[in-house]
């Protein structure tokens, strides 16, 4: 298994991590690391773009485009 495959979405204590494998490699998928919610990378990105944010959290871009991409 690829490391690229699989997604995971760290919660905070006393929550367990939890781990995502990505089934339709050929669909690029993004997480946003604030809210841990994944989204299609060509939706995030143009939301981003049009918003500056997270789509769902709302974090500012400037987080966004540094933390988020994966």
């Amino acid at each position: 298994m690829e490391p690229h495959d699989v997604i995971i979405c760290r919660w905070p204590k006393p929550l367990r991590y939890q781990f995502y494998k990505n089934l339709m490699p050929d669909v690029p998928i993004t997480h946003c690391v604030h809210c841990n919610k994944m989204f299609h990378t060509d939706d995030y990105i143009m939301q981003v773009l049009q918003k500056g944010r997270c789509p769902f959290c709302r974090t500012p871009s400037a987080d966004a485009a540094e933390n988020n991409m994966e």
